[in-house]
């Protein structure tokens, strides 16, 4: 029973799939490297548009406790529109032209 299973994997289907894994082993060398790198642009990107969320959550949170202010009591409060200010100004070079 086992002779002729041997007979066939020692005969084509072992070499030729041997042959296609060494051609597929020639190639990871390159696809490792092609995947890791695709992989760290898209965690750069994600952390990227991440902090970039997170300063205008900051932005839009600080303008809106100035115009609060402003609405209800009418006044102009200087330390809040400065945190406005800070707050647009670590988005600003975000932003596209």
């Amino acid at each position: 029973m086992h002779k002729p299973f041997c007979k066939l994997i020692a005969g084509g289907v072992f070499s030729a799939g041997l042959a296609a894994a060494q051609m597929l082993m020639n190639d990871i060398p390159a696809r490792p490297n092609e995947a890791k790198m695709e992989g760290a642009r898209r965690r750069a990107a994600a952390f990227e548009d991440k902090q970039f969320r997170e300063r205008m959550n900051q932005f839009a949170a600080a303008w809106n406790l100035f115009i609060n202010e402003y609405q209800d009591r009418g006044t102009f409060n200087v330390k809040k529109a400065k945190a406005v200010q800070h707050a647009w100004k670590s988005i600003e070079p975000d932003l596209p032209r």
